[in-house]
């Protein structure tokens, strides 16, 4: 059994040892006597080198080895007697790391790694052979993360967290538009919270950003203004987009719901619900499809459309509102889109759909941040949180694959772990 070599597990091979020898062993388990070769010390309080042994303390540590064999160690701890200053002391122990910490730097960083790849708590320890708990004391003392510096452009947004201990639904996540790097987690996106964030942050910070991308969450601003009034502010191009596209979806719903279920009408309102949002391209349009709810035959998609138009005036309206202003957005730029805009929020404002009305004042109320989504940067692009939300996609995962985080402070950790480059620095 002297081939289980558990001494790695701390960094400790066999010719560190004065002893180590095996002094009991069955099927499952086995254990050794371990002694350290002594090294030359000196009394930490008088300096003195002429130490005696004064005994041996023994300390037993346990652990499941890679084959599933219990492994139990007894290490006999030299204690020292100094007779210069007669005071006593132990030798430095090599099971024991920071803060009682009693897994080796090679096993931390093996857990740190297994952390990064976004697997749960209980596959880590699974996979590096230590107790859940032991994963847990990594992160919550070995693994520290610290806000970066604040960059020109920020991209803000929210993710859902649960966290109980403030009582929050949301959480707000920064990260830095042109790196990528993730900037610094709050547990709330509550505007207390992000003033008493922004308090802390040098001012000198705060003037260096030029742009911020959000979503349609007025605190956002009105935090960052206090501190920045030179801010733009841009709207991420997607979340206006899906306010139209929503005001489609809900008055086809309205619609649908006047029909019985069993009526053509009906089936065709829910079955051809994605035509209806679509971009209409002549050429995507030409395909046949068989279509069973008029009369079982071959249709063209354009020819669909006209008929799930036809049913309803609400649904025709909302169709040719939403999409007069979805075709126009790729053709355009800063200044024809400022022109455009103000006439697509009239057309809003002016329907007699109440859905297309909210539309039209959620947009007049965020008139100038929208119309800064067609600005471009020094490289010619425009702005866009596409970045962030792809993180956001991954932070659902690992909520999803760990049956939820609740601790706020660990979550936070394992985003930092997951989109650091490095992370064992």
């Amino acid at each position: 059994m002297k081939d289980i070599n558990i001494l790695s597990l701390f960094g400790i091979s066999v010719e560190q040892l004065e002893k180590y020898e095996q002094i009991d062993s069955s099927i499952d388990s086995v254990t050794f006597l371990v002694r350290k070769s002594r090294e030359d010390n000196a009394c930490p309080k008088c300096g003195s080198v002429s130490l005696k042994i004064k005994d041996y303390k023994l300390k037993t540590y346990q652990y499941l080895s890679h084959t599933g064999i219990k492994v139990k160690i007894i290490f006999e701890h030299r204690r020292y007697y100094c007779p210069d200053c007669n005071s006593s002391f132990m030798e430095k122990n090599p099971f024991i790391r920071n803060n009682n910490y009693k897994v080796s730097p090679n096993k931390i960083l093996e857990v740190i790694n297994y952390l990064k790849d976004g697997l749960p708590i209980s596959l880590i320890s699974k996979y590096a052979f230590i107790s859940v708990s032991s994963v847990n004391r990594i992160l919550d003392n070995i693994v520290k993360v610290k806000r970066r510096a604040m960059p020109e452009i920020i991209s803000i947004d929210e993710f859902c967290s649960f966290n109980s201990d403030i009582e929050s639904k949301y959480a707000c996540m920064m990260i830095d538009y042109v790196r990528g790097c993730i900037i610094d987690i709050l547990p709330s996106r509550r505007s207390d919270w992000l003033n008493q964030y922004l308090e802390s942050i040098p001012i000198n910070e705060i003037n260096n950003i030029k742009y911020i991308v959000l979503d349609m969450y007025r605190p956002y601003c009105d935090c960052f203004k206090k501190y920045n009034r030179n801010i733009t502010f841009v709207i991420d191009p997607f979340h206006y987009i899906s306010y139209v596209t929503n005001a489609i979806e809900r008055v086809r719903i309205k619609v649908m719901k006047k029909f019985l279920v069993n009526e053509p009408e009906y089936k065709a309102l829910k079955k051809y619900r994605k035509l209806l949002l679509t971009k209409y391209e002549p050429d995507s349009y030409q395909k046949l499809k068989r279509v069973q709810i008029w009369g079982d035959k071959r249709m063209y998609d354009s020819d669909i459309l006209f008929q799930v138009l036809s049913i309803d005036h609400d649904i025709e309206e909302a169709y040719y509102l939403g999409h007069s202003f979805l075709s126009k957005l790729d053709s355009l730029n800063y200044e024809s889109f400022k022109k455009f805009f103000a006439l697509t929020i009239e057309r809003f404002q002016n329907s007699k759909l109440a859905d297309f009305r909210k539309v039209g004042d959620t947009f007049n109320n965020w008139k100038e941040e929208i119309c800064n989504s067609y600005l471009l940067i020094d490289n010619g692009k425009r702005l866009s949180n596409g970045r962030i939300e792809g993180r956001n996609n991954k932070i659902k995962t690992l909520k999803k694959i760990s049956y939820g985080l609740t601790n706020f402070d660990h979550l936070r950790k394992r985003i930092f772990l997951i989109f650091e480059k490095n992370p064992t620095k």
